[in-house]
């Protein structure tokens, strides 16, 4: 008999970063770990030794490269790297730039106005539409691997949607992402755990678990 599919995901938000450090600009997909952040890995991944993981994941963007490898340092295991993992892509124009810049307000304004249109676009970002369907891949992509027992270092953001999409699935749309993805707050390295099995499908163990920083 076939055995039945199942498994565990440690999603792991990478360590703060330097674009962490100044939340009145928009980071840059380049943004490295800072120093802080260099100090949070390191206690992350003496609490993930601990945890029996077969596979590590990791988004290809640096501040989770970064954590992902520290990891991988300690746990011996080798980093599979995919941009489905990178953070939700912003207007290529936000990037660096501070939050109340008046052309990133004006664009800000008219994303608001349209916010409940699944394929609004304000420039070359990932709309809604775009983040839906990527965080569908990012559980397909999960349920494809042989091990039961992922590490997934990823992004805040794409963390929230991808778990939206589990409660959701194809019902998922505008309104409730502008409910349900700021309602979560994920912080650097907190640990959310999620299970799948094929009767019950996803369910969720724990969110944004930071016990190990005491």
């Amino acid at each position: 008999m076939e055995r039945k599919k199942s498994k565990i995901i440690y999603f792991v938000r990478h360590a703060q970063s330097e674009g962490n450090e100044q939340p009145d600009y928009f980071q840059s997909p380049t943004s490295k770990l800072s120093q802080k952040g260099e100090e949070q890995a390191k206690i992350l991944t003496d609490r993930i030794s601990k945890i029996s993981i077969d596979v590590v994941l990791s988004s290809s963007w640096p501040r989770a490269q970064q954590t992902a490898e520290m990891i991988a340092k300690k746990t011996a295991k080798q980093v599979h790297y995919t941009d489905l993992l990178c953070e939700a892509r912003l207007p290529s124009i936000y990037y660096g730039r501070r939050r109340d810049n008046p052309e990133i307000v004006k664009l800000q304004q008219l994303y608001e106005q349209n916010m409940l249109k699944p394929d609004w676009r304000t420039a070359d970002e990932e709309n809604f539409k775009d983040r839906k369907e990527r965080a569908r891949k990012i559980l397909a992509f999960l349920l494809s691997f042989a091990e039961e027992n992922l590490l997934v270092v990823t992004h805040g953001s794409i963390l929230r949607i991808t778990i939206a999409y589990m409660i959701f699935g194809e019902d998922f749309t505008p309104v409730e992402y502008h409910k349900f993805v700021p309602f979560l707050h994920a912080t650097n390295t907190g640990i959310t755990v999620c299970a799948y099995n094929e009767n019950d499908g996803w369910k969720m163990i724990t969110w944004n678990d930071r016990a190990h920083f005491g």
